[in-house]
């Protein structure tokens, strides 16, 4: 395995640890502003992995990650969703969207709500379009060595030197990498 291979491949295992599996099996996983929260962030990440222009705004990165691996009934909503993720991400809370977990609220899942006023997400739905897109994702990067290549190159490890704010008492866990976007 190449050292390309092994850095996207310890990024994707540490968004799987950190986000997906905590959504799936713990009780972080039934809070919608949770879910919402961390798939923004997520998209976020991926997008400036995967943007052709490594210097792109976040709101370019974002609306080419969900125009490239969300289905399509999210891409007349991205003003509203990188509005939403503005919020979520800047104050946690939301005023401009309606989100629900009730079962089923599925159904009403990127419509407009309250006379067209806000637009309605669901937690769960979202969640799942995201796992969705990661899965094509990583297929891509996976056949694609210029993907593969262009994605490991916004990618660095992090030196033992990276870790000198720890402090002498807390250093890092031994047989552990560590990966970051530069």
């Amino acid at each position: 395995m190449t050292d390309d291979n092994k850095k996207v491949n310890a990024y994707m295992k540490m968004l799987n640890q950190d986000v997906v599996e905590p959504l799936l099996t713990t009780q972080q996983g039934e809070s919608n502003t949770s879910k919402i929260l961390l798939v923004f962030a997520s998209i976020d990440g991926l997008g400036k992995l995967v943007h052709p222009d490594e210097s792109a705004k976040v709101r370019d990165r974002f609306s080419y990650y969900i125009l490239n691996y969300f289905p399509h009934v999210y891409h007349s909503h991205i003003d509203e969703l990188y509005k939403m993720r503005c919020l979520y991400t800047n104050n946690a809370l939301s005023f401009s969207s309606f989100v629900s977990w009730q079962k089923d609220a599925e159904l009403h899942h990127l419509q407009y709500q309250s006379g067209a006023k806000y637009l309605h997400i669901e937690g769960t739905a979202f969640f799942q379009d995201f796992f969705e897109s990661m899965m094509t994702l990583m297929a891509d990067i996976g056949d694609s060595q210029s993907m593969m290549s262009s994605v490991a190159n916004r990618l660095r490890w992090l030196d033992e030197d990276d870790f000198s704010f720890w402090g002498t008492e807390n250093t890092p866990l031994s047989n552990v990498q560590y990966v970051r976007i530069s």
